[in-house]
């Protein structure tokens, strides 16, 4: 089996466009100050809450 004949699993576009919806949603209406907020809080690596799985 070539790697091309491998049945497509996960398709990571569809992936990434989903998520930046979900950013989008979340964020349309914050200001500078909440954005920052937002991103350095999602980024922590103390946050509990898990974004992705």
């Amino acid at each position: 089996m070539t790697k091309t004949d491998k049945p497509k699993r996960f398709n990571c576009i569809e992936m990434k466009t989903k998520i930046q919806k979900q950013i989008y949603t979340e964020t349309q209406n914050m200001s500078v100050d909440e954005l920052l907020r937002y991103f350095n809080g999602k980024t922590s690596t103390k946050s509990t809450t898990k974004r992705f799985a």
